[in-house]
């Protein structure tokens, strides 16, 4: 299931995207404002070329300036103020434009696990499939003899726990809704029936058996899903060419294939579980701390740089500037998170995805600023907030 610290990570992804974008569509603004000095050669009056030029040089010279500092200087030239404030029309435009698919597509990454999870699922249903259809064409040979079928040969399709996955209507809606299975997926379920396992030694136990147990069939599908599946390596080449972030949804999507198995009751039956305990509840967390980081993001530049001695913001990777601001903008905006929680997070996250000493450093200016915060007033904390504040 999702966690918070997936979040983060998702969430950080979906800043880092956004900024690069950010800096794309400054060039953009910039050769937007060139255009608007290219010279008219159907006017009936000769364009003064150098005067254009020259206006064009100036008006992103002062763009720029207002990028880097946030403020509009005032140019008496109506011609270059406009262009100025056109440039950041254009260039905010864009900006609104990418915010928004980027968020987007933040959130369509999540809903992505619940894809691959049922792709998973499919190649298990489709290697029981497979199992019977074996089964069957053996039967139509001509010469067939008792000592040639198994007794079990069967077990695998008459699996308690994979006839209650095929007829619950979560799994039916799902598959439904999402069309996902490839001939690609089928070709790997396909290759692992036929060449794994088959000289799988618990696989061939548990077709020895004439009538598995209840515990027999769980231990048999959580077998194939965790130690044939996602060990397979042209299995998990497929799911990583359909999942540009499969490194970090694998541990999760393993995860999610497994529960409803280990969770299942013989009575009760199966159950699938929501992709989160309280997926309204961390979504709102989701979309709050990239809106919450974006929109601070001035403010935040101005002060890390105070907390960043004989460095120049814009020169730290992206990366440690990203989980920066998304610390303090999750210490200034979520009240119920303790700040020794935020601090943990974005430690670990700047450790795990960022350079080898970023992690001192991300831990040393992060440790100076919660402080500062505080002692500032803008940290306020309550309920489970307050728990490292006292």
């Amino acid at each position: 299931m999702l966690n918070r610290r997936y979040l983060r990570i998702k969430a950080m992804q979906a800043v880092y995207a956004y900024r690069r974008k950010e800096e794309a569509n400054v060039l953009l603004a910039l050769d937007h404002i060139e255009e608007l000095f290219e010279p008219d050669y159907a006017a009936v009056e000769a364009p003064d070329y150098e005067r254009l030029k020259e206006n064009s040089k100036k008006a992103k010279a002062l763009f720029r300036k207002g990028y880097a500092t946030g403020t509009l200087s005032e140019e008496s030239e109506p011609e270059v103020r406009d262009a100025v404030q056109e440039g950041f029309r254009y260039y905010k435009e864009e900006n609104s434009d990418e915010c928004r698919s980027t968020k987007q597509e933040m959130l369509r990454d999540a809903d992505r696990i619940l894809d691959r999870q049922y792709n998973v699922l499919l190649m298990l249903a489709e290697m029981a499939d497979l199992s019977h259809l074996q089964f069957e064409r053996k039967q139509q040979r001509q010469y067939v003899t008792p000592e040639m079928n198994l007794v079990g040969e069967q077990n695998l399709h008459n699996n308690i726990l994979i006839q209650a996955m095929r007829n619950h209507s979560t799994f039916q809606t799902e598959v439904s809704r999402r069309s996902l299975y490839s001939e690609k997926d089928e070709a790997i379920a396909k290759k692992l029936f036929t060449t794994i396992l088959p000289e799988d030694e618990t696989y061939r136990k548990y077709i020895s058996k004439e009538q598995p147990s209840f515990e027999e069939d769980r231990e048999m599908i959580i077998h194939i899903i965790r130690d044939i599946i996602f060990r397979n390596e042209e299995a998990l080449a497929l799911f990583e060419e359909q999942d540009i972030h499969w490194q970090e949804n694998r541990d999760i999507v393993r995860s999610l294939c497994l529960k409803p198995f280990k969770k299942a009751d013989e009575e009760e039956g199966i159950t699938f579980f929501a992709i989160s305990e309280d997926w309204e509840e961390d979504k709102k967390f989701f979309e709050t701390l990239f809106d919450a980081t974006l929109a601070l993001d001035r403010e935040l530049k101005e002060f890390l740089q105070g907390k960043i001695r004989n460095w120049d913001v814009e020169r730290i990777s992206t990366v440690d500037r990203t989980i920066m601001e998304m610390a303090l903008a999750e210490m200034t905006t979520f009240p119920n998170i303790p700040v020794k929680v935020t601090l943990n997070e974005y430690i670990d996250m700047a450790k795990r995805f960022s350079t080898p000493k970023s992690k001192q450093f991300v831990n040393g200016v992060l440790d100076a600023a919660s402080k500062e915060l505080k002692d500032t007033g803008k940290i306020r904390k309550s309920g489970r907030g307050l728990l490292d504040n006292q």
